[in-house]
């Protein structure tokens, strides 16, 4: 059985360590490094300069949810009380996956597949080109619609009953490629944005591992990805919007109840 070595860039917390340990289920696929974004908006823009700007643009309580899942959920990683996935894998972490340094590391791996899920950094064509198969992402919406930031919450918001993950390929925009594979999953009234991510970027890395662990045979295109609409960052309008109609970002049960899923010893 031939291995497919799978290079997987993500922004640090449980989102991208519900795709690796996904993907982790199978032999045939060898996940051989990891970069990892360490911006939040621009890579001009400090960690704190992007902290204080998404306060400014999305709230406290959308604040709260992002810290959540990712610096908070590391710190709980690195206290040792949840499972280190990428202890073994080597790692980049870089403002711009484009820089001399995030390619040099790219190409120094070799990987046959290079897979995005929850990136925040536009790849260039010379990342695009650097997989020996394809390079794929995992967007949490049913493209064509949805693309963009966040589109679990636009989807919530704009009263969806059923949301979606797509596996796409990657081409210079964003959200914009050729879709391979999708999944739909009904809406649940009681669970909150991040539940709803979660469950999406966990069909989403099955999804993926089922389509690499098959390569190197060629991929075959479900349909063009045309149209949509894109939503940049929720506001604090909508933030308000959002939660005066019962609804939530994020609940602290759900948030304990992935981390006793998915991740702690």
């Amino acid at each position: 059985m031939k291995t497919v070595r799978v290079l997987v860039c993500s922004y640090p917390g449980i989102f991208a360590d519900t795709v690796i340990k996904e993907l982790q289920e199978y032999q045939a696929i060898e996940i051989v490094g990891l970069v990892y974004s360490e911006r939040i908006f621009s890579a001009h823009e400090s960690w704190i300069g992007g902290a204080i700007r998404m306060l400014k643009t999305s709230g406290i309580n959308y604040a709260v949810m992002q810290f959540m899942q990712t610096d908070l959920y590391l710190l709980l990683k690195y206290l040792r009380f949840c499972v280190s996935l990428d202890r073994q894998i080597p790692v980049i972490t870089t403002k711009d996956i484009n820089s001399p340094m995030g390619l040099s590391f790219i190409k120094s791996l070799n990987a046959d597949v290079l897979l995005l899920a929850n990136f925040n950094q536009k790849v260039s064509s010379a990342v695009i080109s650097s997989p020996t198969i394809a390079c794929l992402n995992i967007h949490p919406s049913t493209l064509p619609n949805f693309k963009g930031v966040d589109p679990v919450f636009a989807a919530l918001y704009a009263g969806e009953k059923k949301l979606g993950v797509t596996v796409h390929l990657v081409d210079d925009n964003f959200d914009t490629g050729d879709i391979i594979d999708q999944a739909i999953i009904p809406t649940d009234e009681n669970r909150s944005v991040f539940k709803h991510q979660v469950h999406l970027f966990q069909h989403g890395g099955k999804l993926a591992a089922n389509i690499i662990k098959t390569l190197p045979q060629s991929i075959e295109i479900l349909t063009k990805n045309i149209g949509g609409n894109y939503d940049s960052w929720p506001t604090k309008a909508k933030i308000k919007s959002f939660k005066k109609r019962g609804k939530s970002l994020i609940k602290p049960i759900e948030y304990i109840s992935a981390l006793k899923s998915l991740f702690i010893h």
